[in-house]
């Protein structure tokens, strides 16, 4: 799976839910490849319970830091009157 990502620098949303040879192992790796080739990812979907609470914690952290730098990079709207 990380692969394939590799090439996809930005993706919006990733599911990895229903993964029953996912470990955390695999799990870190995906982490470590995310943030090793600054990926842009704006939304990770994972079982939270059956894996490391730290990993899942660290990848949604990196995913929401992701989202909120990009809505702030969005232009306001400005109004003239």
């Amino acid at each position: 799976m990380t692969e394939a990502l590799k090439d996809n620098s930005k993706v919006a949303h990733l599911s990895i839910k229903d993964c029953p040879n996912l470990t955390n192992e695999g799990l870190t790796h995906l982490l470590e490849m995310i943030m090793d080739n600054n990926m842009i990812i704006f939304q990770i979907d994972v079982e939270d319970f059956k894996y490391d609470h730290e990993i899942i914690d660290r990848l949604k952290e990196y995913s929401a830091l992701n989202y909120d730098i990009q809505q702030k990079l969005i232009p306001k709207k400005r109004y003239f009157t």
